[in-house]
């Protein structure tokens, strides 16, 4: 019978609300989802923020860290000291027992900073691996936790890198570079106050010149972070680029299109390579201009040092203490040098970390929710159902539907209509932009996500499978499932036959340097893996398109018996099909056209679906 369509107000979804439960206007404003926030290019700030959280479990790991970098960066001031001393009294004097003393100490101060900087690294190391083995293990939840239009708006090659290069970005640098960003930064604290200590004029001459240094790594700041960013995306995008090829080889080879993919992998490449020498270009820059302050500074120490040392005036330097300040300054320039290029790497990883942020921030659709007090039964209920894919386009409209607990319930239209989408927001796959849907008379919205999808089996339109035997992929539904559930599944979907075809059984290898099978073959497994959770409701998505007609026939026969008394939801195109429904529904542009027995399906729906008699019902 015609689906009759009802004004849509507040009355008509008050009729179908449960005593206290909320008016579905503000249901549906809640179910509505999030507008995603425009990201914003990262500043210095902003990086050290995250970093800061992202290392604050280390923290007692980090205080030793630093304390050994005191240490060494005192350790290191040792050497321009004892070099004074020599010129200004061991050698005037010939103290032979001072100079005997202090070459060991020389050696003995190598010695040590090599042990304190191999103590220190091995802290970075282990903080780095930690670092990133946690953010990995984040982004993946995180990835985990999103529905499926987010995967469909993205490449897998592009997440793969997120994962993968921004999170080694991040670990390089806490391994490499903050080390040598706490080292010059302790460093540096030290020479200046000593080099004042010294003498302050000379001091204050020589260190004119490093407020320049900060001025050149704010000039270079912001263009660094973009074209690290810019770079990280060419690459990002290169990566997906090539996975999307590799997975499609058939379709490039089916058409002769190698020849224009390698152009376009190379030009792909050939961004990624000038983004990433852009990028260089800026890092070397900063040092050449570091450089050059430094000469200036340089400069600047002999000209007026050279004139404290050879001026004729009681107060003139002493050649030795000019020796161990020139010593200092020649530690400082560097340090500098080493803290400006630091903090521009800084800026780089946090191009990695605004990335990272991304995906750990915006646009969750981690669900939780009520978990139900007993078992699934399987009443499902659309009440002024709508829903959008990305861009705004509306691909459900208004839709208001009713399936009763044990239906077996065929979805028909044509390409384009909302099956898919219809039969994804049960397991919450993709969320309403209006309306809700309720199951057992508890709305969706407000269940848990995991026992949701627990009660579920889901078979989509293109089967997938991991790289492991058959046994495991059927496993994958429900890990501790006996040979006994696996063999029930598989003789109901008539995989059993092709099961003991295969050379070692359930044993037999899958995906990568497995066995090859056909897409019908695939299907008929994928189903079985849907089966073998036993599932309250089963969803199949065109899921028994590419069987041949006898084996498709059979295999839907046994599915009906094997889910007697639960809900069962099958998209397809084939009239023959029809029969073994106890309910259809069929879709047009988004909205139902008509829903009801398969006996009662009007003459212009069976025309639109391709039939030229009515159905015949099967039992």
């Amino acid at each position: 019978m015609p689906l009759p369509v009802p004004e849509r107000d507040e009355t008509a979804s008050t009729a179908h609300r449960a005593p206290g439960e909320a008016p579905l206007r503000d249901i549906a404003m809640n179910a509505s989802p999030k507008t995603r926030e425009k990201p914003a290019t990262p500043g210095l700030s902003t990086t050290v923020w995250h970093l800061s959280l992202m290392l604050r479990p280390y923290l007692p790991a980090l205080l030793l860290a630093l304390l050994l970098l005191v240490g060494l960066a005192l350790v290191n001031m040792a050497v321009p000291a004892c070099i004074g001393l020599l010129f200004n009294h061991v050698f005037p004097d010939k103290l032979w027992w001072v100079l005997w003393s202090i070459l060991p100490g020389i050696l003995l101060v190598y010695i040590l900073r090599n042990v304190l900087y191999l103590s220190t690294k091995y802290i970075a190391l282990n903080i780095g691996e930690q670092v990133s083995f946690r953010l990995r293990r984040k982004l993946f939840q995180s990835l985990q936790a999103r529905d499926l239009q987010f995967y469909r708006n993205r490449s897998a090659g592009q997440l793969s890198s997120r994962v993968m290069d921004d999170t080694f970005s991040i670990q390089s640098f806490v391994q490499d570079d903050l080390p040598k960003l706490l080292q010059s930064a302790c460093l540096f604290t030290a020479l200046m106050l000593v080099v004042y200590l010294l003498n302050w004029q000379l001091a204050l001459v020589t260190t004119l010149v490093l407020p320049l240094h900060l001025v050149a790594f704010r000039v270079f700041k912001s263009p660094i972070g973009a074209a690290s960013r810019t770079a990280q995306e060419k690459l990002s995008t290169t990566h997906g680029n090539l996975v999307e090829k590799l997975l499609g080889m058939e379709v490039v080879q089916g058409h002769g299109a190698e020849q224009r993919e390698n152009e376009s992998f190379v030009e792909a490449i050939d961004a990624t390579r000038h983004a990433q020498l852009a990028s260089k270009r800026l890092h070397v820059g900063q040092k050449i201009v570091a450089d050059i302050l430094i000469g200036l500074g340089t400069v600047a120490l002999l000209g007026f040092g050279g004139y404290q040392v050879m001026r004729d005036h009681s107060h003139a330097m002493a050649p030795g203490t000019f020796i161990a300040f020139f010593g200092f300054v020649g530690m400082l320039y560097p340090t500098v040098s080493e803290l400006m290029g630091a903090m521009a790497k800084m800026v780089r990883a946090g191009a990695s970390m605004d990335r990272i942020q991304e995906i750990l921030t915006s646009g969750h659709t981690a669900h939780p929710g009520t978990a139900w007090q007993g078992p699934v039964e399987g009443n499902i209920s659309f009440y002024w159902v709508s829903a959008r894919r990305s861009g705004n386009t509306p691909v459900l409209k208004d839709v208001t539907l009713d399936i009763p607990a044990g239906t077996f319930c065929i979805v028909a239209g044509t390409s384009g209509s909302g099956k898919s989408s219809l039969v994804s927001l049960i397991p919450r796959f993709i969320e309403p932009s209006h309306g809700r849907i309720l199951l057992d008379r508890m709305d969706l919205a407000s269940t848990d996500t995991d026992r949701l999808r627990d009660a579920i089996g889901y078979v989509f339109q293109e089967p997938f499978f991991f790289n492991a035997s058959v046994g495991d992929n059927l496993r994958y539904a429900l890990p501790d499932a006996t040979t006994e559930q696996l063999d029930r599944a598989a003789t109901t979907t008539t995989a059993d036959t092709l099961i003991q075809r295969l050379p070692n059984g359930y044993d037999t290898l899958l995906g990568e340097g497995g066995w090859d099978l056909s897409r019908g073959e695939k299907q008929i497994l994928a189903v079985t893996r849907a089966l073998v959770k036993d599932p309250r409701i089963l969803i199949m998505d065109e899921a028994t398109s590419s069987m041949d007609m006898a084996t498709e026939q059979i295999a839907v026969n046994r599915i009906k018996h094997f889910m007697r008394g639960r809900t069962t939801l099958m998209i397809t195109h084939r009239p023959d099909l029809f029969g073994y429904a106890d309910m259809i529904v069929v879709l047009d542009h988004g909205r139902i056209i008509f829903h009801g027995l398969p006996d009662e399906l009007p003459p212009d729906t069976l025309e639109a679906l391709g039939m030229v008699e009515p159905v015949k019902v099967k039992v």
